[in-house]
């Protein structure tokens, strides 16, 4: 198993302490899917699914954007960006009920580390996924 194989596996092992269930790919190491996140205030749902695609590069480049749980949608009413449920170039997972938030840490903000908890990894992904649906939905 290769260091960056080893260190996903510690990620998600943090992971699953904190999340009733963690799934993942466990041949190429492609995704990590939370069945049950539970969503920030505001939402008209309280939990979703939670898809993560893993770029090739991980770690050393980031996620780019996630998928939750068609229909989703802030409690106000307000209008969402960077949401798409329809299919197409930015959410092949439409027909499987995902639909995809983009969200791009840029590259040079995105700080991967030999030493895992010192740097950009999944937990602090996760963390940035709930600040962006935090703020969506106020």
């Amino acid at each position: 198993m290769l260091q960056w194989q080893q260190d996903l596996l510690f990620e998600i092992a943090i992971l699953s302490a904190r999340f009733q269930e963690v799934n993942y790919d466990d041949e190429d190491y492609s995704w990590v899917h939370i069945p049950c996140f539970e969503l920030p205030r505001g939402w008209n749902q309280s939990v979703t699914g939670l898809l993560i695609e893993l770029p090739a590069a991980y770690p050393e480049v980031p996620p780019d954007g996630f998928y939750v749980d068609k229909n989703l949608r802030p409690a106000n009413g307000k209008p969402m960006t960077h949401y798409f449920e329809d299919q197409g170039h930015y959410n092949p997972y439409a027909q499987y009920g995902w639909a995809w938030y983009c969200i791009h840490p840029s590259r040079s903000s995105w700080q991967p580390s030999a030493h895992v908890l010192q740097g950009d990894n999944l937990v602090k992904y996760i963390e940035l996924i709930r600040t962006v649906l935090t703020q969506a939905a106020s």
